[in-house]
């Protein structure tokens, strides 16, 4: 790819998370600033399973199963 084209991607994804805040933080003054870090909540049950329960995610159960047939 060239230069261009991935700081225009890059850009690109960068307005779309910043719209995305918006609609998650209306009641913020500047929902801008959370476009790097969307997660809104972090816990037990919509974080990582391995993390809090030892279990598989869903990626790795669909791969497990995808490797028996």
């Amino acid at each position: 790819m060239l230069k261009s084209t991935i700081r225009a991607k890059r850009r690109a994804d960068l307005r779309r998370q910043k719209e995305r805040a918006r609609r998650f933080f209306p009641w913020c003054e500047n929902p801008e600033k959370y476009a790097d870090h969307l997660a809104s909540c972090s816990c037990w049950m919509c974080g990582n399973p391995r993390k809090y329960f030892g279990l598989k995610t869903m990626q790795e159960l669909r791969a497990d199963l995808n490797n028996l047939e």
